[in-house]
C-alpha cells in the first residue's frame, strides 16, 4: 500500500466503497474508530484533517491519550524452517533472535545500509569498487573502465 494520509502525527486510509459509491477512510493506531468520508480526493483529505483535529480536540476535553501506544513487543508467526535458520543465523552474528529480527525490520523500514567495500590489487592495476545490497558505483579515476560482473574495473 504507501498510500497512507499523514497529518499531526496520525494515518488514515483512503479506500472505494462500491456500495456507497464515495471513498472512505478510518484512522490508524488509536484507540477507538473514527471514520470519514468524501465524494472525492480532496473532499476525503479535508475530512481526515477535520475528523483528526476533532478527535484530538475530544481527547484533550476528556483527558485521553490520544495516539494508542505500542508497547514495542508482538507475535509472530512464521514458518519453522525460517524460525529456525533467523535462531542460527543470528547466534551467527552474535545477536539474539530479538536483536536479529529488530534489525531485520529496521532494514525494512529505513532501506538497506550500504556497505562499501575496496579491492586494490597492485600487481594487475586495477582498483575495483563495489556496492553491496545496492546498484549503484562510484569510479575512483579517469582510467578507462569497464564493468564485469557487476563490479565497475578501472
Amino acid at each position: 500500500m504507501g498510500d497512507l494520509l499523514e497529518y499531526r502525527g496520525f494515518h488514515g486510509t483512503i479506500e472505494y466503497s462500491k456500495d456507497d459509491e464515495c471513498l472512505i477512510g478510518q484512522v490508524q493506531f488509536i484507540e477507538g474508530t473514527i471514520v470519514y468520508a468524501g465524494e472525492n480526493i480532496s473532499e476525503i483529505k479535508e475530512m481526515f484533517l477535520s475528523s483528526v483535529d476533532e478527535y484530538l480536540t475530544m481527547c484533550e476535553e476528556k483527558n485521553i491519550e490520544p495516539l494508542k501506544p505500542f508497547k514495542g513487543s508482538f507475535n509472530v508467526r512464521i514458518p519453522p524452517l525460517l524460525h529456525k535458520q533467523s535462531a542460527v543465523a543470528a547466534k551467527n552474528e552474535g545477536k539474539t533472535l530479538n536483536s536479529y529480527v529488530q534489525c531485520a525490520l529496521e532494514e525494512k523500514v529505513s532501506g538497506p545500509k550500504v556497505q562499501l567495500h575496496h579491492h586494490f590489487h597492485d600487481t594487475a592495476d586495477i582498483a575495483f569498487e563495489s556496492v553491496i545490497n545496492e546498484s549503484q558505483y562510484a569510479l575512483k579515476s579517469d582510467a578507462p573502465q569497464y564493468v564485469s560482473a557487476g563490479v565497475i574495473c578501472h
